[in-house]
């Protein structure tokens, strides 16, 4: 929108320019969109390396691995975590 708001208003602005400024804010913001999804699959990542910890040390923590595991058994982070097209693009940019 800002885009379309500046070219509007300027006097001497090139179409071309203003497209290309448009593509690319278009992009960053998508790459933005995959490193958010990113960050989730690594909190879901954390949570299970934690209960990986607290199983292997014996610790007797319940709260604590109760908590990890309701967060692990989110539908939203099962689904991002398995989902082909997302690992795809974030083994793309070599971000797995």
């Amino acid at each position: 929108m800002q885009s379309v708001y500046a070219f509007s208003f300027a006097e001497n602005d090139k179409l071309e320019d203003q497209t290309l400024f448009l593509k690319k804010s278009i992009a960053n913001v998508f790459e933005l969109y995959i490193l958010l999804l990113a960050l989730f699959k690594a909190l879901s990542q954390y949570a299970q390396d934690q209960v990986a910890i607290i199983d292997k040390a014996q610790i007797s923590l319940p709260a604590q691995k109760d908590k990890h595991i309701k967060f692990l058994n989110n539908s939203i982070l099962r689904f991002l975590n398995e989902h082909p097209t997302l690992n795809q693009m974030l083994e793309n940019r070599k971000m797995k």
